[in-house]
């Protein structure tokens, strides 16, 4: 019990193996048993262990109060649980919708500027971009504001080899392959070829990118619309990724 309470739970699990292979129990044995069983898997957040361990003590002791209560409050833990995972899969849900309906909104062409590309973005994810960019002294500005101090950023030229820097390998492929494409590739021909970010939180400013099309995103390199796209001078960031 004191290994569990101190949040040693492999180090709990170890010292009761041995008792897993034991075939004979004094009735008090096995109570005492199934109670660390129920503790330790409760802590761990197997909540079905832990309800099997706690009906075994009571199958033992009908009147126990306690494994009663434990009972009911684990009754109560899983369903908060599962009300806050279909909560937070209708969000997840919802977000990608409105991200959808977004992307449908937004007809890219090779022509599109940089601020349309943009336009489309929550400030959360405005706010990650600036965080990716190393941009600071921004966060407190409108949206509009904060879009269009990103724009001025990303159309510094002398800021673009910093920018690809932070680029892997793969990265640096996918932008090459969209730049040769003429700045202008099919959604569904990008993610087949590389990833898309679509399971991926667009609050960038929670939680920063981590596939190709993510991370290049996030640095201004490439947009979604219908289309996904490059939203700089193909000819100037080809002239960088040469270097």
């Amino acid at each position: 019990m004191l290994l569990i309470d101190e949040g040693q739970l492999e180090e709990a699990h170890e010292l009761l193996r041995p008792l897993t292979t034991r075939t004979r129990f004094l009735r008090h044995e096995m109570i005492y048993y199934m109670r660390t069983q129920a503790r330790l898997a409760i802590a761990k957040q197997e909540y079905d262990m832990a309800e099997h361990s706690l009906q075994a003590i009571l199958e033992l002791d009908p009147d126990d109060t306690t494994i009663q209560a434990q009972l009911a409050r684990l009754s109560l833990i899983t369903r908060l649980s599962s009300g806050f995972s279909s909560f937070f899969d209708r969000y997840r849900d919802q977000a990608r919708q409105r991200r959808g309906y977004r992307r449908a909104r937004t007809v890219l062409t090779p022509d599109s500027t940089l601020t349309e590309g943009l336009a489309q973005l929550l400030k959360d994810t405005l706010v990650g971009m600036t965080h990716a960019l190393g941009i600071t002294g921004i966060s407190g500005q409108r949206k509009a504001e904060m879009r269009d101090h990103i724009v001025a950023w990303l159309r510094d030229p002398a800021l673009l080899p910093d920018i690809l820097r932070d680029l892997t390998a793969e990265e640096r492929a996918a932008l090459r392959y969209v730049l040769d494409a003429g700045g202008l590739v099919p959604w569904d021909e990008f993610s087949q070829r590389y990833d898309d970010d679509w399971e991926e939180s667009q609050s960038w400013n929670h939680h920063q990118p981590e596939t190709v099309m993510g991370r290049l995103r996030v640095r201004g390199l490439l947009v979604e619309g219908l289309m996904a796209a490059s939203t700089r001078s193909s000819r100037r960031v080809a002239a960088a990724l040469s270097k």
